[in-house]
């Protein structure tokens, strides 16, 4: 079974549309019963403490508390304590120290804020070494976008391979989310559209 989450902290409620929501199993929350008041999930950034509304049961209020060790790890891999929201998304995300230093290892300086959208986007350790053997240009911002998106770095490698410039990743994200397959530009080059900039199939694609 899975828990799912709806989460506005109290500096942020009343912007419309602002919350964080996603599932967990339900395994990872320790106490939790449909009659239990408090439960908590607890994870190596710290534990997230959930109190029911006793009128409305799918109601309630949380609190958050980093962890001391965790903490002191990011401070000892030079990563500022800058952002509580990114902190908290990093914590959401379950990011693990093996993670960070194999990011570090990667050549990257990541910040808490790069560090958070990755983890909020799913993007394996595997996932940012690939996408950055593939595009060595690409920053921790760009890489959690592809993950976002779903732009495999296989995709990247068939562009390529075909002879085709990428000019920025920007470029790149914008050419898949408008449709630029790789059998789009496969089935264009058949077809005697032959360029040696991406940009050019994506105008092609909206010609």
């Amino acid at each position: 079974h899975e828990i799912c989450i709806d989460i506005t902290d109290g500096e942020n409620r009343a912007v419309a549309g602002y919350s964080i929501e996603n599932c967990y199993l339900e395994n990872e929350f320790e106490g939790f019963s449909g009659a239990s008041d408090q439960f908590q999930m607890k994870r190596l950034a710290g534990t997230l403490v959930f109190k029911r509304n006793k009128a409305e049961a799918n109601f309630g209020t949380f609190t958050f508390e980093k962890d001391a060790q965790f903490v002191q790890f990011l401070k000892v891999q030079g990563i500022p304590l800058d952002n509580d929201l990114y902190y908290f998304k990093l914590f959401l995300g379950d990011i693990s120290k093996e993670y960070i230093v194999g990011i570090k290892a990667l050549g990257f300086e990541p910040t808490l804020v790069a560090l958070g959208r990755l983890a909020w986007h799913d993007a394996s350790l595997d996932f940012v070494r690939d996408t950055s053997n593939a595009f060595p240009r690409i920053n921790l911002e760009m890489i959690s976008q592809f993950s976002a998106h779903g732009i495999d770095p296989a995709y990247i490698v068939a562009i390529q391979n075909l002879g085709i410039t990428i000019s920025n990743p920007e470029e790149l994200k914008h050419s898949f989310m408008q449709g630029v397959t790789v059998s789009f530009i496969k089935q264009s080059i058949q077809n005697g559209h032959v360029f040696a900039q991406l940009n050019d199939y994506k105008k092609l694609k909206h010609s």
